[in-house]
């Protein structure tokens, strides 16, 4: 009997300690998950930003080749991305000025539509960015998107960051005093702004920004 008993106690303990074991490689797994996650969002953050300083250097190179900087025709329009409705103007206008291909998103335009290729159906569009590419049909059809470009659902192609989603762009319009008419669309008194919604892209108080006069070019606000 005391052997019986005996038993029963070291199978309960047995069992307590393998419950004990779960608990913690479950805790272990939750933890390791979620720095991974995190590991994760930090590398599209960087390179996001990576993606974004390249495109601000290339616009301000624009503006001292051509004394202005290319504005979206139309910042605030809007377009479906994998099922989710953005502002897309400033991509849209992003994709056309640095492959060359199209111009009918952008101020002032000869109302080129994009055509998918570098430097437009015609060949006479300026190629700024070589990696600026847009994906072709077959990619379009499977849902996949390019290095940097993807198209939105009614065919119009956007520069994206480092989540798969659609960068923002917009340049300050200033009245004769030199104030900004456009402001309460932006983050600050620069001339023009480039910037992601990052992993939060209900939260634009969370976005990964840079204006043309920041000090340090990439900034959090």
């Amino acid at each position: 009997m005391k052997s019986s008993a005996s038993s029963r106690r070291r199978a309960a303990f047995t069992l307590i300690e393998v419950m004990t074991v779960i608990a913690i490689m479950a805790l272990l797994g939750a933890m390791g998950f979620a720095g991974f996650q995190f590991a994760i969002r930090k590398s599209k953050e960087k390179e996001t930003l990576t993606r974004i300083n390249a495109i601000a250097s290339i616009i301000k190179q624009y503006q001292g080749e051509n004394g202005n900087y290319p504005i979206p025709a139309d910042p605030l329009s809007t377009g479906r991305l994998r099922g989710k409705q953005w502002p897309a103007g400033g991509a849209v206008a992003l994709y056309q000025i640095l492959s060359g291909d199209g111009d009918d998103a952008l101020a002032g335009s000869k109302g080129k539509e994009s055509a998918g290729i570098p430097g437009g159906v015609d060949n006479t569009g300026k190629v700024l960015l070589d990696t600026c590419v847009a994906p072709s049909q077959k990619q379009i059809q499977e849902k996949k998107k390019g290095q940097m470009v993807d198209a939105l659902e009614d065919g119009r192609f956007v520069v994206i960051d480092g989540f798969g989603n659609p960068l923002q762009y917009l340049v300050a319009i200033r009245d004769r005093n030199g104030r900004i008419t456009n402001g309460g669309d932006m983050h600050s008194g620069s001339d023009f702004e480039i910037w992601s919604y990052g992993s939060l892209p209900e939260r634009d108080d969370t976005c990964l920004l840079y204006t043309s006069d920041a000090a340090d070019d990439s900034l959090r606000v």
